[in-house]
């Protein structure tokens, strides 16, 4: 091999010295060489990695003729970023060396800067939207506390379990219903109540000292100019937008020492409708109004059976009042309109279908025949209005069913506490007197085989089942002409009733359907 380059020949560094340690190689498409002094070999210790080779399939043969402003040189300049360091003629081999200029790929940058995507929890960052005097970030613009009734729960999660009566999974049940008592050995598909709890997110002390937007629940100010809050427009191309603006304005937000949740005002006095499991057997809480005003409100009572509690507040000079509609009303397929306090975002908005109506869901105290919907309801929309299109409350949000396997997330399966059977509950409530269902003195359980019902096993003496001609073996398929499937179904068509009120039972009797009128009673052990 000539010492001398060939300026018609494409220029090349000289061949290092062969180190007898280096891998030797060549290109695959290359004759082997004829000797030794003819096979290229890698350095070991060259810094910085050689430049890419060029393509095997059309090596160069001439040089390519320099261009006018620039005279031919003896060899090209090396690009700055990469000069050539005795490249071989064959591809390289390994990976490259020497250590990377920047971060693997699929890495973040550095340490996150926030909270990871998707978790709702924690603290938070700043002061609560509207909050009148925000310090410290604290719902009612107070310092956190460190100690007394309302000092915080270290590390509290929204649905940790027991927290506001809320099941951390699915639980099979047995237990005795007032008005049947039910023998049940299928697996009841589980409801996470969606009451938030307070740590992070309340903590403060129930009543603003010094601050004029708190006062005490007492009698209707004369000054009090209520407004209704809906109906709309049943035509409006943006119904969501339209029952937003009309219904917003009714709904409050509810904290407690324990948790947070929703209610919306449905009477001019400053009565609020909300679920019983919100107020978790607390006797006043702070209710957050509409415009972030706060008040202190009282509670009347509640009804753990069916879920609903009222809270009476001073009304303000200015109250919006919710307009209620009729079960009668509300059809599967209907558009459905949730507002509440999800996460303690006050005044959040989302919409969806009635999915079913009849529905039977599990309360903390019985069954209820629940309206379905879609329209996504989480954690802190427990008492909140759920509405149709005109803006008319058909039903107060209360529970979920979650995906399984300790999920705590919607999954598009809420459940609402249908306003026909609320309104009668809270009226009782008001009034002071008891908010029992109907009694019908029988126990049960699912029927088997080809046969669709609740199975009636025995019937108690002197009760109105058996005054009404009930026998065991008799198998209950309807209650004034809604279907029952189950004896919770039947538990929970009773519960809608009242003492006194008279019922269509139609059973199944020796293949033969019978209906029966029966008078309700009191349960002997109310």
């Amino acid at each position: 091999m000539s010492d001398t380059q060939d300026l018609n020949q494409p220029w090349a560094p000289h061949p290092p010295v062969a180190d007898e340690s280096s891998p030797s190689f060549q290109s695959s498409d290359a004759p082997p060489p004829a000797d030794e002094t003819a096979s290229y070999q890698v350095p070991t210790n060259v810094w910085p990695p050689v430049g890419p080779p060029a393509p095997p399939q059309s090596p160069p043969q001439s040089a390519p003729p320099a261009p006018p402003q620039s005279p031919p040189q003896s060899a090209p300049p090396a690009p700055p970023q990469s000069p050539p360091q005795s490249a071989p003629t064959g591809p390289t081999l390994g990976p490259p060396q020497g250590p990377p200029t920047g971060p693997p790929l699929g890495h973040p940058l550095g340490p996150p800067t926030g909270p990871p995507l998707g978790q709702p929890f924690g603290s938070p960052s700043g002061p609560p939207f509207d909050s009148p005097n925000p310090t410290s970030g604290q719902p009612f613009g107070s310092p956190n506390p460190t100690s007394g009734p309302f000092a915080p729960t270290p590390h509290s999660d929204p649905f940790a379990t027991g927290a506001n009566g809320t099941p951390s999974g699915p639980t099979t049940t047995g237990t005795s219903r007032k008005g049947a008592r039910a023998r049940i050995g299928a697996l009841i598909v589980a409801t996470a109540l969606v009451a938030g709890t307070a740590g992070g997110v309340t903590g403060a002390v129930l009543t603003d000292q010094g601050n004029n937007t708190s006062s005490s629940a007492g009698s209707t100010a004369s000054r009090t100019t209520p407004t209704v809050a809906g109906p709309v427009d049943a035509d409006s191309l943006e119904p969501v937008a339209e029952v937003a603006a009309a219904l917003s304005p009714a709904v409050v937000q509810i904290e407690t020492q324990s948790g947070l949740g929703s209610g919306f005002v449905y009477d001019e006095s400053g009565l609020i409708m909300t679920a019983d499991h919100v107020i978790n057997g607390a006797s006043q809480v702070q209710v957050r109004m509409a415009d972030g005003s706060r008040l202190v409100g009282e509670v009347l009572g509640g009804d753990a059976s069916t879920d609903v509690a009222v809270v009476k507040i001073d009304p303000p000079a200015s109250m919006a009042v919710a307009a209620l509609g009729t079960g009668a009303d509300v059809v599967v397929g209907q558009s459905a309109i949730a507002i509440g306090s999800p996460f303690g975002l006050d005044q959040t908005v989302t919409a969806g279908i009635v999915s079913a109506v009849g529905r039977t869901a599990e309360t903390p105290g019985g069954f209820i025949p629940a309206i379905q919907t879609d329209a996504p309801i989480n954690s802190g929309n427990s008492g909140g209005a759920l509405a149709d299109r005109q803006g008319r409350i058909i039903g107060i949000n209360d529970s979920i069913i979650t995906g399984g396997s300790g999920s705590t997330g919607n999954v598009g399966v809420g459940f609402a506490i249908p306003i026909d059977l609320a309104k009668p509950v809270a009226d009782a409530i008001v009034a002071g007197e008891s908010t029992a269902g109907g009694f019908l003195g029988v126990e049960g359980a699912d029927a088997t085989g080809n046969r669709v019902g609740a199975a009636i096993t025995s019937v108690q003496a002197g009760s109105p089942a058996a005054q009404a001609g009930l026998s065991a073996d008799d198998v209950v398929v309807g209650v004034n002409g809604n279907q029952v499937s189950s004896m919770i179904d039947l538990a929970a068509a009773i519960r809608t009733s009242r003492p006194g009120d008279e019922v269509r039972v139609s059973v199944l009797r020796d293949g033969e359907e019978l209906d029966l009128k029966i008078v309700l009673g009191t349960s002997p052990s109310d």
